[in-house]
């Protein structure tokens, strides 16, 4: 049998395409982007955007078409292919990628997850999807340092001298010593793995005390507040004066980096003034907000009190 995989979306390779490719593969078929006259197309989403794009996609010369990933349903992948190591090759990555534990802890509504997924559980030991002349690793759990696993799961990463990419924001709000200390030993980079970086999330002004508490044991730990990022997110239950007290506090207290997130892509002038100030770092290292909005004033009916739910 011909299998064809399109990814639709996404700046890295897609986990469960690898996966289906290895077991088809595994039964002999030919596997492939580029493959003229398919009998199988796996389409692939991990956004919604994309999904209203191609939801009507007809499949090519009569083959079966199965779409997969969230935005467009639950499929899951069968359960022979699910902890395969994935076909790293035909992406030409020099990185392994994979989940450590699914589901969170946390019931945010914002977030897909807990309806997706339930609350958190192991799922796969790191060292099972690390292709071993691979150097650098993604790791995509929703919240790593709340699986019961993280420990024996980051000791892989830095007993190997791995550089790690953690691709979602951490949780501050359950950062301990251990954490802390755990995380200044390993090797944090961005997503491109071109410099250091960790992230983490403010989401809500009610975690405030939490969240300072996570940023001084991480700091104090060792790890340079100039290598973190913190995703703020903006225009879901909360007013413009807190999404900028958020970004404030970050900046101005602990010289951490915000990275402002609009929900659902939300388009406001004040929320695009704030993403753009907050989000390069040129800019807020070296204007105040207020300096900032000098330049580029704000539409006289802005109030700033407004909740933006």
């Amino acid at each position: 049998m011909k299998v064809k995989l399109v990814q639709l979306d996404g700046s890295i390779m897609n986990l469960a395409l690898g996966k289906l490719a290895t077991y088809h593969r595994n039964k002999g078929d030919i596997v492939g982007f580029n493959i003229g006259d398919p009998d199988l197309i796996y389409y692939s989403a991990i956004f919604d955007w994309t999904a209203k794009k191609f939801r009507n996609q007809q499949p090519l010369n009569g083959a079966k078409a199965i779409f997969g990933g969230y935005p467009f349903n639950d499929t899951k992948l069968p359960q022979e292919a699910e902890f395969l190591i994935p076909a790293y090759d035909l992406w030409e990555a020099d990185y392994s990628l994979g989940y450590t534990s699914r589901g969170c802890i946390r019931k945010c509504p914002f977030c897909i997850v807990p309806v997706k997924e339930g609350m958190i559980r192991d799922h796969q030991f790191v060292g099972d999807f690390h292709y071993p002349d691979h150097k650098k690793i993604i790791i995509l759990d929703n919240n790593f340092f709340a699986s019961p696993q993280w420990k024996k799961n980051i000791d892989y990463v830095n007993d190997n001298g791995l550089k790690v990419n953690f691709n979602q924001g951490l949780d501050l709000r359950i950062m301990t010593e251990e954490i802390a200390d755990a995380i200044v030993k390993t090797n944090c980079y961005d997503l491109n793995f071109n410099s250091r970086r960790i992230h983490f999330a403010f989401d809500y002004m009610r975690d405030e005390s939490r969240i300072r508490k996570g940023l001084e044991l991480i700091i104090n730990a060792g790890f340079n507040p100039n290598y973190i990022t913190v995703y703020v997110l903006v225009g879901f239950n909360s007013t413009y004066e807190e999404d900028l007290k958020r970004c404030e506090i970050l900046w101005n207290e602990y010289k951490v980096h915000p990275y402002v997130m609009r929900y659902d892509g939300l388009r406001e002038p004040y929320l695009n003034r704030l993403a753009r100030w907050a989000n390069l770092p040129g800019i807020h290292r070296n204007h105040t907000f207020s300096e900032y909005l000098k330049e580029r004033p704000m539409p006289i009916n802005i109030e700033l009190n407004r909740r933006s739910e």
